[in-house]
């Protein structure tokens, strides 16, 4: 159990087992939170005064279970299935002349998905999954921020059923082959006004993909496949992609490796961008393409540095952009993404782990030459974790992100740059019980990921775990 800012408090229960071949998990939660806590330096607005930011409290109750069975030495299956029943406000904007005021009455998920693998020879395995998500949620706008009276009320049902089938074959002692098929169906009820008529949506995709390793000599792999991708559904729209890569890496020594890969990457628009766009005003959207570069390298220094450094860059036609909220999404009809990712993990001995990353990105449209939305130039992060002779483990995170960018009208506006840290000590005694404190945005910084919408201030919460 745990109780936190914003008033908030949340009870946990937990039991695992294993019965010789067959093991299971349950978990049964309740939370609920008052308000999230705002800032100390944000200046009030007409929509917000600071302090307790509005319409953000939440509750709910989850059970989550999950069984396997080892039924031989060849084979498991697995079997998950939970269901969130919840409701939370939605924040209004603080700068809008003309905020929304949402709520989600009722915020209902339910899932179930099964997972199992088998190895029929030495060089023969098999993975497959099936799995189904529904939601159930209903939203209602108020006229003001008294949170009384309605001005509609909108239901949403969604159904998403789905699985793969993939085959890890070694065709040769230097060859290995992977085959597989996906599929996934994605189906959306929409009442926009309760008591009015529904309106049903369903999308169909399916892949087809193949990767070959072929490793030559002992420190060499070259790497090829391909993916082809189908889509049928709403608006009679049917297409299908071909998504063909290929690659290489080479092992320098046991601790180093250098690898490229190119490739041919699309993706068709989700239900969710889809009818954004379209309840928006926006225009029809279409698959985004991209011809992308990956080169990296690998070093490791024992069991005491391990580095990774990665170079990227894509072109992509028509990149699907999300504008904000209660905006469509778009097309850009050409746009590159290109950068590096440098990862750097230093364990000086087996209590003390560290790790530092850092993402430079430069993301533009090729048309007008601007960045794109809401992502980061740089994002710079550092984590740490430390376990004391004492039985006290600390961990601490911080991250700085850069300037993102945003577009109002013809209008290049920013979100400030902002540096947040945070920290949890856990101490366990008597065996069976551990106490916890928990610590997010620790120096209290005012920041965005929209404008009009900040995130929460300096938050704590302590919390009892009883284990038996």
């Amino acid at each position: 159990m745990s109780y936190g800012s914003g008033d908030r408090y949340q009870i946990t229960g937990q039991r695992g087992r294993a019965l010789g071949s067959f093991d299971y998990w349950i978990s049964i939660n309740h939370y609920k939170k008052n308000y999230e806590v705002m800032p100390g330096n944000f200046e009030g607005t007409f929509n917000e005064d600071g302090a307790r930011r509005e319409n953000s409290d939440s509750k709910g109750s989850a059970i989550d279970a999950k069984a396997g069975w080892q039924f031989s030495s060849k084979g498991k299956i697995n079997i998950a299935t939970g269901y969130l029943d919840s409701e939370k406000g939605i924040s209004p904007s603080t700068t809008s002349d003309y905020p929304n005021y949402w709520r989600f009455t009722d915020w209902k998920k339910w899932y179930i998905d099964m997972t199992g693998d088998y190895q029929f020879t030495k060089k023969i395995k098999m993975t497959a999954k099936l799995y189904q998500d529904s939601y159930d949620n209903t939203l209602a706008a108020y006229k003001d921020e008294t949170y009384g009276q309605t001005k509609w009320i909108s239901n949403y049902k969604n159904d998403v059923y789905g699985g793969f089938l993939n085959f890890d074959i070694a065709l040769a002692k230097h060859n290995r082959l992977i085959l597989g098929v996906h599929r996934k169906d994605d189906k959306v009820k929409i009442q926009n006004n309760a008591g009015g008529p529904w309106e049903a949506y369903n999308i169909h995709t399916s892949s087809f993909v193949f990767q070959d390793e072929y490793t030559p000599f002992q420190r060499f792999t070259l790497l090829a496949g391909a993916s082809y991708d189908l889509l049928s559904g709403f608006e009679n729209w049917n297409d299908s992609i071909w998504g063909p890569q290929a690659g290489a890496v080479y092992r320098v020594t046991n601790n180093s490796s250098i690898h490229i890969l190119i490739g041919k990457k699309s993706r068709f628009p989700s239900l969710k961008e889809w009818h954004e766009t379209t309840l928006y005003g926006g225009t029809s959207l279409k698959p985004e393409k991209a011809i992308s570069y990956d080169i990296g390298i690998k070093k490791s220094w024992g069991t005491l540095i391990f580095t990774e450094l990665n170079f990227y860059h894509s072109t992509v036609t028509d990149l699907i952009t999300y504008q904000g909220r209660n905006n469509p999404f778009k097309n850009l009809a050409s746009s590159r993404l290109r950068g590096l990712e440098l990862d750097l993990k230093f364990m000086p001995y087996k209590n003390l782990n560290t790790r530092i990353y850092y993402q430079y990105l430069n993301a533009i449209d090729l048309d007008t030459h601007q960045a794109l939305e809401f992502r980061p130039e740089h994002t710079l992060g550092f984590t740490g974790s430390l376990i004391t002779f004492y039985g006290y483990k600390f961990n601490i995170s911080m991250d700085v992100v850069s300037k993102r960018y945003y577009y109002s009208s013809k209008d290049r506006l920013s979100l400030e740059p902002y540096f947040i840290a945070g920290f949890n000590l856990t101490k366990k005694f008597m065996s069976m019980f551990e106490i916890w404190i928990n610590a997010k945005n620790l120096l209290d910084e005012f920041y965005e990921d929209e404008a009009g919408f900040p995130l929460p201030g300096r938050e704590f919460s302590t919390g009892l775990v009883l284990e038996f």
